[in-house]
């Protein structure tokens, strides 16, 4: 079985050929059940993975999905893999990343055919819409193209930076819930229900698991690592200058309305996608067959929301953070500081930005958690994978072959 430099496609030599690769723009017609057939491609849906052929997953979205500050064997798309490994034996289990830390989902054609940053550097460019289309391009030098038929697993996030960070947990009475409310709405859940069927019809035999989005402050933040967290992203000025318990509730409140909203409309994307792809199932089964109609109720499920087991604790400087903080050494931050330097221009805010852009993404234990919820979806899934790709279930899944998702504590800074 090849290692696991070899089964990772580096995202970066990827798309500095397949980064110009972008889809149009797609919007569900009003007549949606007379539209269904050629949105989905029901036959498609119905297909399996030739047996003998490797498990081939796709990683798409920003820094979250890329696993931003953490090592290829710390990353939560790295622990899946792995867990899927031990379920399939003598299958290899590919792994393609094409997330990276500042990716939006709204394309955008010229920026997307620029030369892409290194994984770690925050950049909108390309698109998450982009990745989907990369994914299938025939330009890669490095392996054949990946045929869209033979994925089984997509890992998909995406939204935040469609609006960001900033905007969720600005302390200025300009910002509150109501834009956090609108904005999240506009731009991450609405284009999540426009990019979600172009998976699902680009990818038509992968089961698709999108992740939510957590609560980033919570009340139990501990307010001066907040105050450090605002001084950082330059939101402490002449409106807040100095961290209160009204500021730190008045920064919770966001964040909670951002993850509430996300949430909510990520199920509702997910559930109409699921639906979408059920109706158009029914249409393509021959009447009286046991054998499809069976298999037809297993493959409806093949769009889920994992969502990462997450609370008040593990928010950034919680008791419990799940979440780096400003300044604490990353695993990658040796890797990213050279990075930054060469390809971030000479400005020291935007450098300074760049080398600690781990700053309130998922720390080692926060990347267990993301295991944790996904997986627990991706159990149901694991009979129909092993019936496709003719392996015998293995027996208790124990010892090295097992995924260890135990919740290290980070040293407090």
């Amino acid at each position: 079985m090849p290692d696991e430099k070899k089964s990772l496609i580096a995202r970066r030599d990827f798309l500095r050929v397949a980064g110009g690769a972008t889809l149009g723009g797609f919007m569900l017609p009003r007549d949606l059940a007379g539209a269904l057939g050629a949105v989905f491609e029901p036959r498609g849906v119905l297909s399996s993975p030739a047996q003998g052929r490797p498990f081939e997953m796709l990683v798409l979205g920003d820094s979250i999905m890329w696993g931003q500050g953490l090592k290829e064997e710390q990353k939560f798309s790295y622990h899946v893999a792995e867990w899927i490994k031990a379920r399939l034996p003598g299958i290899e289990v590919h792994r393609h990343v094409f997330a990276h830390s500042g990716a939006r989902i709204l394309e955008d054609p010229v920026q997307d055919a620029k030369p892409p940053k290194h994984g770690e550097v925050p950049s909108h460019f390309p698109s998450i819409t982009a990745q989907v289309e990369a994914a299938t391009t025939a330009a890669f030098p490095l392996h054949p193209p990946l045929d869209p038929r033979s994925v089984s697993l997509i890992l998909l996030d995406g939204g935040i930076n469609d609006f960001g960070s900033k905007v969720i947990i600005n302390p200025d009475p300009r910002y509150g819930r109501a834009r956090v409310r609108r904005e999240t709405q506009e731009k991450c859940v609405d284009r999540m229900r426009m990019l979600l069927p172009k998976v699902a019809k680009v990818f038509p035999n992968a089961k698709i698991v999108v992740t939510n989005y957590f609560q980033i402050v919570s009340e139990k933040s501990d307010m001066v690592l907040l105050w450090e967290l605002l001084r950082f992203w330059d939101l402490a000025g002449n409106v807040v200058n100095k961290m209160t318990e009204d500021v730190r509730a008045k920064m919770s409140d966001q964040a909670l309305e951002f993850h509430r909203v996300s949430t909510e409309g990520f199920r509702e994307a997910v559930a109409k996608v699921a639906w979408q792809v059920a109706d158009a199932g029914k249409a393509a089964l021959p009447r009286g067959t046991v054998a499809d109609i069976n298999r037809f109720d297993r493959l409806q499920r093949r769009v889920v929301l994992a969502e990462v087991p997450f609370g008040e604790d593990n928010a950034y400087g919680g008791p419990d953070t799940y979440l780096f903080y400003v300044n604490e050494p990353d695993p990658a931050a040796s890797v990213r500081k050279p990075i930054c330097m060469e390809q971030v221009p000479n400005v020291p805010l935007e450098q300074l930005n760049c080398r600690l852009a781990a700053t309130g993404h998922p720390n080692i234990a926060g990347a267990r958690a993301y295991t944790r919820g996904i997986v627990k979806v991706l159990e149901q899934w694991v009979p129909d994978w092993q019936a496709s790709f003719g392996v015998k279930a293995p027996g208790p899944v124990t010892g090295r072959d097992a995924v260890e998702l135990s919740r290290p504590r980070p040293a407090r800074p």
